[in-house]
């Protein structure tokens, strides 16, 4: 198994990253980062890890992160930043990832979104209608993208036979020992404040599950 991650340098790639090592101790995973001094040192110390700088928007170098052999599945963290620009830079790459991806023949994408993006299954949740407003007052350009992005992602993946899951995350919390919760708003089990951990363990047993294949859960977790 190989996969390659996105965003291995934020607080939830550095988890995707640790969970597929102990899920798939065979397994290699090449880092895709813009700054790889950020990955950590125990991290790129691993000889199942291979880090490769560049920018999402690159093709060529993005390429080149697949040629090393046959990529299974591609993760991604990415999310917007505080300040986020207007010009839509996730949608941008989440289309070059999409157009490598094809190109190169890897069939699995798990990105992340949020709970801004809404899915036909949603039902009312006024914990998550409050959440998504403030992002939409405060964040309005993040919010924007993200949108944009995700609806990417479904037309783009179908369009070239890529099996993708858009994994919609409100707040994030890093409480250990938590197990994933998929399902939709307003559900009766899902809530809103999932942890990294459990959302790892997710990505990682997603990269060969079916259960939320071209889907987009909502995720939350509780204690184990």
């Amino acid at each position: 198994m190989r996969v390659i991650v996105l965003g291995a340098t934020g607080s939830s790639g550095i988890l995707v990253v640790k969970e597929y090592l102990k899920v798939y101790p065979t397994g290699t995973v090449v880092i895709y980062a813009r700054n790889p001094s950020k990955v950590p040192a125990d991290i790129a110390a691993s000889p199942a890890v291979t880090v490769v700088k560049g920018e999402l928007t690159d093709a060529t170098v993005l390429t080149s992160a697949f040629e090393a052999g046959k990529v299974d599945a591609v993760l991604s963290t990415v999310g917007p930043t505080l300040g986020h620009p207007s010009t839509l830079p996730l949608t941008a790459a989440h289309k070059t990832i999409i157009s490598v991806m094809a190109a190169q023949d890897c069939k699995r994408l798990i990105t992340l979104s949020t709970s801004s993006v809404e899915d036909p299954r949603d039902k009312f949740s006024l914990a998550a209608a409050i959440l998504v407003f403030i992002v939409w007052v405060i964040q309005r350009n993040a919010y924007n993208d993200i949108i944009a992005y995700s609806k990417l992602v479904e037309e783009e993946c179908n369009k070239h036979g890529i099996d993708w899951t858009v994994v919609r995350v409100p707040n994030l919390n890093t409480k250990p020992n938590q197990k994933v919760i998929a399902g939709y708003l307003g559900d009766g089990k899902t809530g809103v404040f999932p942890s990294r951990h459990a959302i790892a363990e997710f990505y990682v047993r997603e990269i060969e599950g079916k259960e939320w294949s071209c889907k987009a859960p909502a995720l939350s977790s509780t204690a184990k």
